[in-house]
């Protein structure tokens, strides 16, 4: 997104709008011959890359009223913000399409506009920009934009300060347009439904092949960090043994929740965190990693394969069913299907583990977002309350 907006900047008045973006500095460095901007916008890639490529999509994200769309490699990406006006007026913004990778990046060769300033002809006969998506998340992108050509010179440093304004100014407009409206919403209630299984579970292990045993889900909410740990144990035939730990944070660069899993082979794996499709009227999460030998695959875009969904039959029972990766045409086989029954939470009986054992104290529930425990008297029939 970056530097072909950086041309209509240069038609614009050049206002910064507020927002998360991010740039190397206010100055442009000696020698510094590349314009870099990014910002977090919470959408997916796809949907980016589409406002990127399409006229509707184009005067959502910038606003533009009018927009012409030539998708190829030499193909032409006409616009213009006056209604009034027609493409090929003075005013109109073009810019040459240089290379795409689809959902990914989008390079672009600015035109020189009518009446273009010295400072905007400079860079714009030479320059040309690169549009990196990177996916954080499913709903999550960061967007680079990166202008290149800048040259030495006075000529250059005007351009340079004009497309930045313009670009910070694109990038802001694009996280008002495109920024999903319930992303915190959806956060929250995911939050809510993790608090709510803190405490011990247990379910018998199914697996086909293996002989039915004992497992246990104990799920914990540390009081000072805002994540959510989940460890699962087996039994063995004499003793339950852990056998995987997972931790689930919300990311403060998303704002989605994420899962790093670690199993007894010391195998990571990388993942997001859902809400299933309201199909039964009844809660439900989706939990999906990919194994990670090193680096992030949420940023790699791979497909996710392992996937666990938790449905909330009641307060003290959830189905839990697993998936494996899908195969070759992306269907998913279900090799396990259990109901956890809860045995300690919020309200325990004699002896048994609870909240407090689990890092939690007793009855209190962990705000999404802080550090913070906050105190909520908790429904002595049902364990930890469960989200409406």
């Amino acid at each position: 997104m970056r530097l072909w907006i950086v041309i209509f900047v240069a038609l614009l008045v050049g206002s910064l709008a507020q927002g998360q973006v991010a740039s190397g500095g206010s100055e442009r460095r000696p020698g510094e011959s590349i314009l870099r901007l990014e910002a977090v916008v919470r959408a997916p890639a796809s949907d980016i890359y589409t406002a990127l490529t399409t006229p509707e999509g184009l005067k959502r994200a910038w606003g533009v009223a009018l927009a012409e769309v030539d998708f190829r490699v030499g193909g032409v990406i006409r616009m213009h913000y006056n209604a009034l006006a027609r493409l090929g007026d003075e005013g109109t913004i073009e810019n040459t399409i240089m290379a795409f990778e689809p959902d990914r990046m989008l390079a672009l060769k600015p035109s020189t506009p009518m009446n273009a300033s010295d400072a905007v002809r400079a860079i714009t006969e030479v320059g040309w920009t690169v549009i990196r998506l990177e996916p954080l998340g499913p709903r999550s992108t960061r967007v680079v934009l990166t202008g290149m050509g800048y040259g030495e010179g006075p000529l250059f440093d005007e351009a340079y300060t004009v497309f930045r304004s313009g670009g910070q100014w694109t990038l802001a407009k694009m996280k008002q347009s495109l920024d999903e409206p319930e992303s915190d919403a959806r956060a929250e209630a995911i939050a809510a439904l993790l608090r709510s299984l803190v405490g011990r579970w247990d379910f018998e292990y199914t697996q086909p092949g293996d002989p039915v045993r004992p497992a246990r889900l104990v799920v914990s909410a540390p009081p000072v960090v805002p994540l959510i740990v989940m460890s699962t144990e087996l039994s063995d035939g004499k003793t339950m043994r852990q056998i995987g730990l997972g931790v689930l944070a919300r990311s403060p660069e998303s704002g989605e929740w994420e899962l790093l899993h670690y199993d007894l082979d010391g195998q990571r794996a990388a993942g997001s965190i859902n809400l299933a499709p309201d199909e039964l009227s009844r809660p439900r999460l989706i939990l999906e990693w990919t194994l990670s030998p090193g680096g992030n695959l949420l940023a790699s875009g791979l497909r996710l394969a392992q996937r666990v969904q938790f449905t909330w039959l009641d307060d003290d029972r959830v189905e839990r069913v697993v998936w494996a990766p899908p195969d070759v045409d992306g269907v998913r086989v279900e090799i396990a299907r259990q109901v956890m029954r809860r045995v300690a939470g919020a309200q325990t009986e004699p002896g048994m583990p609870g909240e407090a054992e689990a890092g939690l104290p007793h009855g209190s529930q962990l705000s999404p977002g802080s550090g913070e425990a906050q105190k909520k008297q908790p429904d002595p029939k049902v364990g930890t309350p469960l989200p409406r």
